[in-house]
């Protein structure tokens, strides 16, 4: 009996560690990216550089096994893929085209409305899950009693530090509007320029 004892602690200490293990490797809860691409006639000139951005979003969510979920904006909003895990790139090829660059600019932008329904359809059913919206855009909103939606819907992300919100592409004159709507956030609110964009997407890869 009394050999055995060394041998039964091995085991219990063997077994200890491998759960530790398991635990650490698999701590990182999985996070869902949700990318919307402005469409409107206002991004015609970036919008090709707003959808290689959405592909470099689309690398690290696969690699990391995180899901996706693809909106298309203008005057109002529309999921068109997702929310799953992306497979790769290729998977997006037609998708960009048709969505994104064969069709012309529609009119008017409302990121507020984008937003609203964001929240409306991808928060119902979790409270825990990691989220990082990421909407590319040059910020423009035309509607100007949109702007009271925005400080709505940021009020109710600022409750959420589960949720970040990064802002790709945007003009320097839009920037006060969207500061102003989502300050409450903190650091879990981000602006950038397109020259910030590289930056900034390593950011969201590694934010929560």
């Amino acid at each position: 009996l009394l050999r055995s004892i060394p041998a039964i602690w091995s085991v219990a200490m063997l077994s200890t560690i491998i759960m530790a293990l398991a635990g650490c490797t698999g701590s990182r809860p999985n996070k869902h990216f949700v990318v919307a691409i402005d469409r409107s006639a206002s991004t015609d000139p970036i919008r090709p550089e707003l959808c290689h951005r959405f592909y470099e979003l689309v690398d690290r969510a696969a690699a990391r096994k995180d899901r996706l979920s693809l909106w298309a904006f203008d005057n109002k909003p529309v999921m068109i893929w997702g929310p799953r895990v992306p497979q790769g790139t290729e998977t997006f090829n037609s998708i960009m085209y048709r969505e994104f660059l064969k069709a012309p600019g529609r009119r008017m932008t409302r990121p507020a409305v984008l937003l609203r329904e964001i929240v409306n359809q991808t928060y119902q059913n979790t409270e825990t899950e990691p989220i990082a919206i990421c909407v590319l855009t040059d910020g423009d909103s035309e509607i100007a009693s949109d702007e009271l939606l925005l400080i709505e819907v940021g009020s109710e992300l600022a409750s959420k530090p589960h949720i970040t919100l990064s802002v790709i592409g945007i003009k320097p004159e839009n920037r006060t509007m969207w500061q102003k709507a989502f300050s409450r956030m903190g650091n879990r609110f981000n602006l950038a320029g397109l020259e910030e964009a590289e930056q900034e997407i390593e950011e969201i890869s590694r934010a929560l």
